[in-house]
């Protein structure tokens, strides 16, 4: 439906398209002051989840899907989240692909908490431009309950399925 996406500069504030209306509008003003990329919509709780992508601040950030109640939760995981987040229902997890080094990682939706599930499938296939990077085009595909990403228009779809 709606789609959630970060002001210029990645620090906010988050705006929000909406598709009935076909406009956009500010859902959270500025609250945290760390450099963000990845933003998920978790569907179960009817929330937005952005995950921390550098800086010395080293938080997860949610709010509601109406914009309200944003909240920090300090990021349990000794990295950051460089990369593509999409939430899968199915597993109850967003699923998470690193721009470098290509790591696939399923995190828990409340506590945060990542696993690896491959490290060296998901790396840049030899067919493709090695400066192109799957980080935009990665998605969740409900009907097949998996994620699909390719590198560019030269490569070839990659899919995964996760349920």
């Amino acid at each position: 439906g709606d789609v959630w996406a970060l002001a210029a500069n990645n620090y906010g504030p988050y705006r929000k398209w909406s598709r009935a209306t076909q406009t956009w509008t500010t859902a959270v003003a500025n609250g945290w002051s760390e450099d963000r990329h990845s933003l998920a919509f978790d569907s179960s709780r009817n929330r937005v989840i952005s995950l921390p992508a550098g800086g010395s601040i080293n938080t997860v950030t949610t709010f509601n899907s109406d914009g309200s109640g944003l909240t920090t939760t300090p990021n349990p995981n000794a990295f950051q989240f460089a990369g593509m987040t999409v939430y899968c229902p199915d597993i109850d997890r967003l699923v998470h692909l690193s721009n470098y080094p290509h790591i696939l990682r399923l995190i828990h939706p409340t506590t945060f908490v990542a696993t690896t599930v491959t490290q060296n499938g998901w790396t840049i296939p030899s067919e493709t431009y090695s400066s192109d990077q799957p980080h935009s085009r990665f998605f969740y595909v409900p009907a097949y309950k998996g994620v699909c990403f390719f590198n560019s228009v030269h490569a070839n779809v990659r899919f995964m399925r996760l349920a």
